[in-house]
């Protein structure tokens, strides 16, 4: 665990500890990065969103003919309420633009972020929760998860 983006990421001012090459992802940085994301936040939002009735007993749908596509999606619906669209880069190396209106037929273009997850501290303002964004123009990064009202 690095604790701080200085020298030997806050552990030692000794010459003799081998230097790390990235010590920018920290706990000191996590905490001052201001978005309250922990891993107890995250579970209490899956399990949050495993109330949902779509989510208790909805339908998997999911589409075909994804081709090289690094982006696994799904939409999960049950008869009457409203449905979800999770999207998964799985990706290892290589962002992806997809258009998840087209890829499962959507109705609507327009999506409202419920949930989303990113390895990576950068500003990601158009996946906050509540937003409505366009689900025929989106960018996933390397296991980045996002999961649409739609």
């Amino acid at each position: 665990m690095k604790w701080e983006p200085s020298e030997n990421c806050g552990f030692s001012q000794s010459k003799t500890l081998q230097k790390s090459a990235d010590c920018k992802n920290n706990v000191k940085s996590l905490l001052a990065y201001g978005s309250g994301k922990t891993l107890l936040k995250t579970y209490n939002r899956i399990i949050e969103l495993r109330e949902e009735p779509s989510f208790k007993w909805g339908k998997v749908i999911t589409s075909e003919n994804l081709g090289k596509s690094s982006v696994i999606s799904y939409l999960r619906q049950a008869d009457g309420f409203v449905g979800y669209l999770v999207a998964a880069n799985v990706g290892k190396n290589q962002s992806e633009l997809v258009d998840l209106v087209q890829r499962h037929q959507l109705a609507s273009d327009t999506a409202k972020v419920v949930f989303f997850d990113s390895i990576d501290l950068t500003n990601h303002d158009d996946f906050k929760i509540n937003n409505t964004i366009s689900a025929s123009h989106i960018i996933l990064h390397p296991y980045q998860l996002l999961i649409l009202k739609i």
